[in-house]
């Protein structure tokens, strides 16, 4: 395997987190209360926001939440209050029940609503419409997350008739840690052995009775022998749990006790990994914390969650009236009591769930904004040869290589990437909105897209939890790979069948800035008009690192691919020369068509000793001429990395000098899978000397046998950064 290194494990990216506490309340009787007669506002079941007059609603955690002509208006959507019962309410969709409460001229609508089910976002949306079409039907797919619930929750019961029982999850996502296999890959503490960690969490209205603890837990280590792993765990000083685990991967630590060494106010939580159990490592990494408790039926700033038994209760904490509401289905939602007194007990059905709400207990949403439902992306007549999707801002600096494509005979087209979110994912910032929007565009477009240009950065960090906007501007897919776990591939954009081979050349300009997509736009302009200044096919080098005799035969077999008609030239230099780097310099500054290297690598560098690096790319010289340099290696291509610059954006970003095009992969494959690609990619070159960069790429990729999960992993994995539709020779 060809690697120096990978994003490492169990480092903190910052200290920067997310601590999120939901609380389930549920009931420890039951009870029967009266249904409210007033309907809810049911939209159609398939939403398209092709012609809609529609805003977008955007929530961070879930609740009953108010939105009023106001807000509405200052979106930009007028909305009359004879026109409110008009409005439409979606999720990925789906409708959603809401109330509306007018008040003369003004008006509010109320509606449940939950937290994002997506990875690629930390907010859920909510679509308000008045005018909704029939047409243009959407695939919907969807999920409604809640706050989790454990099988075993009712044995959690308190002596006191009117108990309930409350859940508290901890969880702050500080450790991105690729290796696990499904799943969360943001986990919260390392807990290598021997360790000991103190987690402070507080509590209220604690009763009497019996409570639960888990703790969700990735082991990160294994020795032939058992156990690998100890873990012990106390609350408040008194001993809960003592736990042996073995082997690597997901595992859950659960403990019963009294409620009688809980308190209200501050507890403490200590995990413990003594490191006796003879390993030469025994590291885990912790994920969350769920306890469950009873607690007395009092409502946190106006606001009770609940699951009935069926029983009678009486709730306290209300200091006016407050209305209940069926949340067993968070997408259909209806409301049962409204403006019940306090003290006023209420019975429900068992094993319902239900939330009890005040006035003050309304949330308001984050943030509104109108749906960028214009162009319409599935317009009759509409087609393009060469696509270009990104924020818009990104997309303004692509008019002169736009307008190249449109004289070389390319029907070209720029999409905002918001836009196909908002017509393809319903708002999401998913990748697979733009997947819907290539596969609706050839089968509906005329003429076909054959390139998609991608623009934009992206980062295994689409959530944000340790990462700036600006390295997020436009998601990739993060896929499992054999050798190295979770990382990015852009072939899913491109997946339009059944098959696991791309459909469509892509390149992807992975910029943060617009002064990136410029310079990389006048490189781009540049290397073809020299095209008839210099004889591009016969000029490709083939660069071996020393630390491995393979490496060498690897590169030499490459250029043996080529007739005898092009300059080929090898340069293996022996592992730890001096000077190396400067020779490499040479190569990428002298104009070749093609520079190949084959070797080590990682993230951001050629070799284990430091054969060439990002920091050797900003000492490149000012050159007329920029290769395309292909990277038969491991990581050079993971953009996705929040802190350091990859080689391949390196060399791309270079002012002047560097490449114009970067093949390289994110994953860690070997190079008997590569070497599939490699000769694919000059098989491609020599069929067709007329092909664009992306063709020849595309052609290559759908010749790796998909058989094996490594050959596989290259297929998905080895990436093109530059456009798709370069032109390699006259």
């Amino acid at each position: 395997m060809k690697s120096d290194g990978i994003p490492p494990r169990g480092t903190a990216l910052s200290r920067t987190s997310i601590f999120m506490i939901l609380l389930l309340l549920t009931v420890a009787c039951s009870n029967r209360g009266a249904r409210s007669s007033q309907p809810g506002i049911q939209p159609p079941e398939v939403t398209t926001t092709a012609t809609s007059r529609a805003v977008k609603i955007f929530l961070s955690e879930p609740g009953l939440y108010r939105v009023s002509s106001r807000d509405l208006s200052n979106a930009g959507l007028e909305v009359s209050a004879e026109q409110a019962g008009q409005i439409k309410i979606t999720h990925r969709g789906k409708p959603v029940s809401a109330w509306v409460e007018k008040d003369g001229r003004e008006f509010a609508i109320d509606f449940y609503g939950i937290g994002s089910d997506s990875i690629y976002a930390r907010e859920s949306v909510y679509w308000f419409e008045v005018e909704a079409s029939a047409s243009n039907e959407v695939e919907i797919e969807m999920t409604a997350p809640r706050t989790p619930e454990r099988e075993d929750m009712q044995k959690f019961q308190s002596t006191e008739p009117d108990a309930v029982i409350a859940q508290l999850l901890l969880d702050q996502n500080i450790l991105y840690v690729p290796q696990v296999e499904s799943g969360d890959h943001w986990l919260w503490l390392s807990l290598p052995a021997p360790n000991r960690t103190d987690l402070e969490f507080r509590l209220s209205d604690v009763a009497p009775g019996q409570a639960g603890l888990r703790l969700s837990l990735w082991a990160g280590t294994m020795a032939p022998g058992e156990p690998d792993h100890h873990i012990k765990l106390s609350i408040n000083g008194a001993p809960v749990a003592d736990a042996y685990l073995d082997g690597m991967g997901a595992r859950v630590v659960d403990a019963e006790f009294s409620t009688e060494i809980l308190r209200d106010g501050s507890n403490q939580l200590t995990i413990e990994a003594p490191g006796d159990t003879g390993v030469a490592a025994d590291v885990v990494h912790l994920n969350s914390v769920e306890l469950v408790f009873p607690r007395h039926p009092v409502a946190l700033q106006e606001v009770l969650e609940f699951i009935s038994s069926g029983g009678t209760i009486k709730f306290q904490g209300f200091r006016k009236s407050y209305s209940v509401y069926d949340i067993t289905d968070p997408l259909q939602v209806s409301r049962v009591s409204e403006s019940v007194e306090p003290d006023t007990p209420f019975t429900g059905i068992s094993g319902k769930r239900y939330l009890a709400v005040g006035e003050a207990g309304i949330k308001s949403p984050d943030r509104l904004s109108l749906a960028n439902t214009s162009p319409d992306l599935r317009a009759p007549g509409s087609g393009a040869d060469y696509v270009g999707v990104g924020p818009a801002p990104l997309l303004q600096p692509l008019a002169p290589l736009m307008k190249l494509r449109s004289e070389q005979g390319l029907k070209t087209s720029l999409a905002d990437v918001q836009a196909v979110y908002d017509q393809f994912t319903f708002g999401y910032p998913e990748p697979e909105a733009i997947q819907k929007f290539m596969r609706y565009a050839m089968e509906n477009w005329v003429p076909p897209p054959k390139f998609l240009l991608l623009v934009g950065d992206a980062s295994y960090d689409p959530r944000g939890y340790q990462t700036p906007p600006e390295a997020n501007q436009l998601p990739t897919f993060l896929i499992q790979t054999e050798y190295g776990g979770e990382t990015a591939s852009d072939v899913g954009f491109v997946q339009l069948n059944d098959d696991p081979w791309p459909d469509l050349a892509i390149g992807r300009m992975p910029a943060r800035s617009v002064e990136q997509v410029s310079e990389l736009v006048a490189k781009t302009l540049k290397y073809e008009a020299s095209m008839t200044s210099r004889t591009l096919e016969q000029s490709i080098v083939a660069i071996a690192d020393g630390q491995d005799p393979s490496f060498r035969d690897d590169a030499q077999a490459f250029l043996d691919l080529f007739p005898a008609s092009y300059e080929r030239e090898l340069y293996a230099p022996d592992a730890g020369v001096v000077g190396a780097n400067q020779e490499i310099k040479k190569i990428l500054e002298a104009g070749n068509r093609v520079v190949a290297y084959f070797g080590h690598g990682s993230v951001n560098m050629w070799g284990k000793d430091k054969l060439f690096t990002a920091v050797d790319v900003g000492q490149l010289s000012e050159s007329e001429r920029f290769p395309v340099v292909i990277n038969m290696t491991c990581l050079t291509g993971l953009y996705t990395h929040p802190k350091l610059e990859s080689l391949a954006e390196a060399l791309l970003w270079k002012k002047e000098g560097g490449a114009v095009a970067v093949l390289a992969p994110s994953s860690l494959t070997l190079p008997i899978d590569q070497s599939f690609l490699s000769r694919a990619l000059v098989d491609a070159m020599l069929a067709d000397p007329q092909a664009r960069l992306g063709e020849i790429h595309l052609r290559a990729r759908r010749q790796v046998p998909a058989v094996t999960s490594g050959s596989l992993d290259v297929m998905r994995t080895f990436m093109l950064f530059g456009d798709p539709a370069l032109r390699m020779g006259q």
